[in-house]
């Protein structure tokens, strides 16, 4: 949980390291919530205002992930531009991952 709250704290922190644990966790816990926002925004009762809230909660925890994703391959020994395979579809995304699996330098 402390992985989390730290990336909320240092959203717009590129500078720095992330660890490997950290950078997992958070990336955990904010995937489980977006899914469980989208499921509620499926639900006919009160779908409208948790469609609204997951879509600010995914912009905003974009931004947390895509810094704490720079920061873990800065961690790594990668360059920070790696970053950018984020907007690259499917192929992009397995990248990162890889890359964000290497150990610290």
């Amino acid at each position: 949980m402390i992985s989390y709250i730290d990336s909320m704290i240092n959203i717009f922190n590129i500078y720095g390291r992330t660890k490997r644990l950290n950078f997992f966790i958070a990336l955990i816990v904010t995937s489980i919530i977006e899914s469980i926002l989208w499921w509620l925004g499926s639900l006919s009762i009160i779908g409208f205002v948790c469609t609204i809230i997951a879509k600010i909660y995914t912009f905003i925890f974009g931004i947390s992930i895509f810094t704490m994703t720079m920061r873990r391959l800065n961690d790594a020994g990668f360059s920070k531009w790696f970053a950018l395979l984020h907007f690259v579809p499917g192929a992009g995304q397995i990248a990162l991952f890889v890359l964000c699996l290497f150990p610290s330098k």
